[in-house]
């Protein structure tokens, strides 16, 4: 998420890992360099395989900044705001199914 809105939605069905995360960083920078970002300061949560010298040395192999927001503070993450309202639209969409209910948040995601 950036000032201009999504970067990249990505679902993802298992628990995230070091591996994960490092492909979607990869995913991230492509965008960026496509966009022209460069030294782009990655705000993120405290979540342990982020802040892995992998993780960090990763991002700024990339000329881009780890930054790490303070522990348990939801209200400074602005994804989490994001977050509360879909699930209250996939709530709201009442899908009986896994399927069903991927679908509803690649629809509100799209948005």
């Amino acid at each position: 998420m950036s000032c201009e809105g999504m970067v990249k939605f990505k679902i993802h069905e298992r628990a995230y890992n070091v591996k994960f995360f490092l492909h979607y960083l990869l995913e991230i920078f492509e965008i960026f360099r496509t966009r022209v970002i460069s030294e782009a300061y990655l705000v993120m949560d405290n979540v342990p395989f982020r802040k892995t010298a992998l993780s960090q040395n990763t991002i700024r192999a990339f000329n881009h900044v780890p930054t790490y927001l303070p522990a348990y503070s939801p209200f400074f993450n602005p994804i989490e705001k994001k977050f509360s309202k879909w699930k209250g639209l996939v709530r709201l969409a009442n899908s009986k199914s896994a399927d069903e209910r991927l679908s509803s948040i690649e629809t509100l995601t799209a948005t």
